[in-house]
């Protein structure tokens, strides 16, 4: 198994499984889950679709939206963001 690692060497995988494990658990049937997406990307990405699949959620989709952050913004300086949309 491929280790997904951030700039500081923590393993992302895990801490994606965990983040999307407690999603499922705590939403009703129908309940809505988003998260920021920091990937300048127009879709979800095949390794979010699969993570996203293996704890549950099967109705994947999103949007790209227009955003229009400060110049002192520390994590996105893109005009447009994509906005995963999952239902459980």
């Amino acid at each position: 198994m491929v280790k997904l690692l951030n700039q500081h060497g923590k393993d992302i995988k895990a801490k994606a499984i965990y983040f999307f494990k407690e999603a499922y658990r705590l939403l009703k049937k129908g309940g809505v889950f988003t998260y920021f997406c920091s990937r300048g990307v127009e879709s979800l990405s095949d390794t979010d679709r699969q993570l996203l699949r293996e704890t549950g959620f099967l109705n994947m989709g999103g949007t790209v939206c227009s955003v229009n952050p400060p110049a002192s913004c520390l994590y996105w300086h893109e005009k447009t963001m994509f906005a995963p949309i999952i239902i459980k």
